[in-house]
């Protein structure tokens, strides 16, 4: 029945989305302590930074950063599910960060590049974060269809089909009854003509 194909291969989608939905949960789990981590070394770095340069120098550098690092937005599709990746450009790859590095101490760079870590590692995580969401919500819905066609469409279709073929059967007993009674009257005709 097409009905229980359409079903089994539903299962089988909810079965590769749960299977993608926990991979990407394991992958966010390996991220998190890597931002934690990376938070405390920039957070360090940074006031280490401030007490070489001056919290002044620091204020004024980052002043002079005109403008944020852009990012890339792409889509894309998991299980038929639509997705975004999001990234930097290669503006924060390369280190462009509006500052000359001449004069600056090497922990202002040691902090700023600490950021721009944790910042990868944040976007990082928020896209993984942005897939896992989609994907549970994917889960529920194709979950609901599943449900819906085992235990809803398919046992109407079934009963449905029993009726038909039952009231096949009793028509097939009606015209076979007619038939033999046709062939009684019509050998009675015969006889009674004879």
């Amino acid at each position: 029945m097409i009905a229980e194909k359409g079903s089994d291969l539903l299962e089988e989608k909810l079965d590769a989305l749960i299977l993608e939905h926990s991979r990407i949960e394991q992958e966010m789990k390996s991220i998190s302590p890597l931002i934690k981590d990376q938070a405390k070394l920039a957070s360090s770095a940074l006031l280490v930074a401030g007490m070489i340069s001056g919290w002044r120098d620091l204020e004024e550098l980052a002043a002079g950063v005109y403008q944020a690092p852009s990012l890339i937005v792409t889509p894309g599709q998991v299980m038929g599910v639509k997705v975004v990746d999001i990234r930097f450009t290669d503006e924060l790859v390369r280190g462009a960060r509006g500052y000359s590095p001449v004069g600056n101490s090497a922990q202002v760079d040691l902090a700023a590049t600490g950021y721009e870590r944790l910042l990868q590692l944040l976007v990082h995580y928020a896209t993984l974060e942005g897939k896992a969401d989609r994907i549970s919500m994917e889960i529920i819905s194709t979950r609901r269809r599943v449900n819906a066609l085992k235990y809803l469409i398919i046992p109407d279709l079934e009963k449905t089909r029993r009726y038909i073929e039952m009231r096949l059967e009793e028509r097939e007993r009606e015209d076979l009854f007619r038939r033999k009674r046709t062939k009684k009257l019509i050998m009675q005709e015969k006889h009674a003509g004879s």
